[in-house]
């Protein structure tokens, strides 16, 4: 396993992974667990060629970075944006400048097709895990890096949830958050620091202030609700979120593949090369990327809660009880600060009575 490391922190990742896989030696070195499920054909086959393939694209891509870096690959930005959460240089480091960053993305584009062939649809099967011990519970990507490679847990750990929020991210593109993330730059919506006032978030758009307790205009509520949906995948995430941005983007490349789109408009065949393709979708992540940014989302999951749990049972929803219930409130607080940001605590206070009234 710390030999496997060291070849990931090696000049040349793809080189090493693929002398592996070209000497028929990857199978000794990531053995795969007999009782695993699979996905498809039920064989893995060549996943590990694919998983080749993935690291190859996503280390390129990286390189390109480094020579041509877009805006929310860059060290100065990245540190501004951070600093409307608080977060310092730690925290929003780039890739580029985080050795132990890039090591899991490797681990992560190299595993993540293994996973996707691993991870069953099947309601049935998924209650049976659920039934298993809590060992047993663990996911073959976990076993494999734990068990098999004697890799440390938080390491596994993190390498997983790369991979759950490069899903998270795709599934926000192909929803059309990129058009949300658009009218985001469009509108000059912004959630930043107060000039006059450090500690204090001002939140504007087309230059003029926005009062985020009360703001109701349909363009705004819009680009909170993009806010809300982002907040979530990079809550789960943390620090590492642009490695999984960038393993997102790249298994989106990787599909995009020599593929040529025709589609129809007005009755004539428009053909798009797979250059053409390829912009689009890079385009699609350097908008979704620089709306996050400029809507204050980069350290958001070191945010704290306005209310605690002891003011919120003592004066604010006296009547609530303890169970499950505890946990939707302060769920609800965490979404009504992320799309009111720069809120008041009385707006919060009032926003929670309005929402459980039967605990006010």
């Amino acid at each position: 396993g710390s030999e496997v490391d060291l070849m990931l922190k090696s000049r040349d990742p793809v080189g090493a992974m693929r002398l592996l896989v070209n000497l028929g030696l990857i199978d000794t070195v990531f053995p795969l667990p007999q009782n695993c499920l699979t996905n498809g054909s039920g064989s893995f086959g060549d996943v590990f060629q694919q998983g080749l393939s993935l690291l190859s694209a996503t280390h390129g891509h990286l390189c390109d970075c480094k020579a041509n870096p877009p805006m929310w690959c860059e060290a100065k930005r990245a540190l501004e944006a951070g600093a409307v959460n608080g977060v310092g240089k730690e925290e929003t480091r780039v890739l580029m400048e985080d050795e132990d960053a890039r090591r899991l993305l490797w681990y992560a584009a190299f595993l993540k097709p293994l996973k996707s062939r691993t991870t069953s649809g099947d309601d049935d099967a998924e209650a049976e895990t659920r039934k298993k011990p809590r060992k047993a519970k663990r996911s073959v990507i976990l076993r494999l890096l734990v068990d098999e490679l004697k890799r440390p847990i938080r390491d596994a750990d993190q390498v997983e949830k790369i991979m759950n929020a490069a899903d998270g991210f795709t599934k926000l593109v192909s929803m059309g958050s990129d058009i949300s993330a658009l009218s985001v730059l469009l509108s000059g919506a912004k959630v930043m620091h107060d000039r006059e006032n450090r500690s204090k978030i001002a939140c504007s758009m087309n230059t003029k202030t926005v009062e985020p307790d009360t703001e109701d205009d349909p363009v705004w509520l819009h680009c909170m609700e993009f806010r809300k949906n982002c907040s979530e995948v990079l809550r789960r995430i943390g620090p590492l979120w642009r490695a999984a941005f960038i393993l997102s983007l790249c298994e989106q490349l990787m599909d995009a593949g020599n593929d040529e789109l025709e589609y129809t408009i007005e009755g004539d065949v428009i053909e798009q090369t797979q250059e053409e393709i390829v912009s689009g979708i890079m385009n699609k992540y350097d908008v979704f990327a620089a709306a996050m940014m400029q809507l204050g989302l980069i350290g958001i999951w070191t945010q704290h809660p306005l209310v605690n749990g002891g003011e919120i049972k003592n004066s604010i929803l006296t009547r609530i009880p303890e169970g499950p219930v505890f946990r939707d409130v302060m769920d609800e607080q965490t979404e009504w600060m992320t799309t009111h940001p720069g809120g008041s605590k009385e707006g919060l206070i009032e926003h929670l009575r309005a929402t459980f009234p039967a605990f006010a």
